[in-house]
């Protein structure tokens, strides 16, 4: 069974407001999910839970720029408060880099599943 929006949402009940989130919205990250996750590779149940992180993680970022912020999202590694600094602890936050997927709890978990279920994995730019 393919990841549904349902299934989605039951998953992630902070994505289940259907008023900030309509299920046509969900079901585009779904979508791109489901085609960047070669859904051949694993059994169902994994699949599906590769792909529902992975449409968590694109969700959350398509939500943090459309809130105005298309600016890095990434773990700060170091801030001051006068004269205002932020650092950010990325290298490279290019699409498909491990910097990109470590910005979200969601990519962080998309990450580790696909370490645990494709051991020999290689990422580029992390």
């Amino acid at each position: 069974m393919a990841l549904i929006v349902q299934t989605f949402r039951a998953r992630f009940p902070e994505y289940s407001d259907t008023a900030i989130f309509p299920d046509s919205y969900v079901q585009t990250f779904i979508d791109d999910a489901l085609e960047d996750v070669d859904q051949t590779k694993f059994k169902t149940s994994i699949a599906d839970r590769i792909t529902a992180y992975l449409a968590a993680h694109y969700l959350t970022v398509g939500e943090s720029s459309k809130n105005g912020n298309t600016g890095t999202s990434a773990p700060i590694a170091s801030q001051s408060v006068g004269e205002v600094s932020v650092s950010y602890a990325v290298n490279n936050a290019e699409k498909g880099s491990d910097a990109y997927f470590n910005s979200t709890t969601y990519g962080q978990q998309y990450l580790a599943l696909l370490r645990r279920y494709c051991p020999g994995i290689l990422t580029i730019n992390g």
